[in-house]
């Protein structure tokens, strides 16, 4: 039986972290699939890890944990060494966020994407369907500006939606970067998430999205992402 892996990004999540889990844990997948969990403790200071090991002992949940907090492209490197020696070629990876606010309902459309053929299938919303909901202007404003000029300079065949932290990946592919190397030119912020999306175009030209309504108000909590660092970044990342 394929496994769905949850890869989720944790920092000074505790105030909604067991919500988060129960919910993951009671979503249902389509039939031949299961669904695992794998946390990754990027150096919380506040009772993520206490949560996550008390509930580590009722649902299927792999921790990965360090201090001190170092940022997105860790987590990513650290997420993908655990995952590599276990990971299927019909595994499917999906990295969310862990504040609410990607929607569990796309899941579907990941997998039946990938069932068709996709390798890597983004939410999106540029897409019909999708759609920005309660967003700050300037987020609003500066992730379009960001993704028209990533459609612009980095042209990966089918994306439209460059910047989204919400994407399935198919294990054979994601095997095969782990396997040659993580690395990324960004430093700390959430600009290696898109950076991963260059990256993987190395492998596959196999993208596809799946609409996503990304409600910006369903956060919980204060954002973690340095609006005007990260577009630096997302500059600065060359081909």
């Amino acid at each position: 039986m394929p496994t769905l892996y949850y890869l989720l990004p944790i920092f000074n999540e505790a105030s909604q972290l067991s919500s988060l889990l129960e919910t993951l844990n009671a979503h249902a997948l389509p039939p031949g699939w299961f669904g695992r969990i794998v946390a990754v403790n990027d150096g919380s200071t506040d009772a993520s890890l206490t949560i996550l090991e008390q509930n580590q002992r009722r649902s299927p949940l792999d921790i990965v944990s360090y201090a001190p907090n170092q940022g997105i492209p860790t987590v990513l490197k650290q997420g993908f060494a655990h995952l590599s020696p276990r990971l299927g070629d019909d595994d499917i990876v999906v990295i969310m966020e862990s504040d609410g606010t990607s929607d569990l309902a796309v899941i579907p459309d990941f997998i039946k994407a990938i069932e068709a053929g996709a390798d890597v299938v983004i939410g999106s919303r540029s897409i019909r369907g999708g759609a920005y909901k309660n967003f700050p202007w300037q987020r609003k404003l500066g992730s379009i500006l960001t993704n028209w000029f990533l459609r612009l300079t980095w042209q990966v065949p089918g994306v439209t939606d460059y910047t989204i932290f919400y994407r399935a990946y198919r294990g054979a592919v994601l095997k095969q970067y782990i396997e040659n190397g993580v690395s990324f030119q960004s430093q700390k912020s959430f600009a290696a998430n898109g950076e991963l999306l260059l990256r993987l175009s190395r492998y596959t030209k196999n993208f596809a999205e799946a609409p996503l309504q990304y409600d910006y108000g369903l956060k919980k909590g204060k954002s973690k992402m340095k609006l005007f660092g990260t577009l630096w970044e997302y500059l600065k990342i060359k081909r």
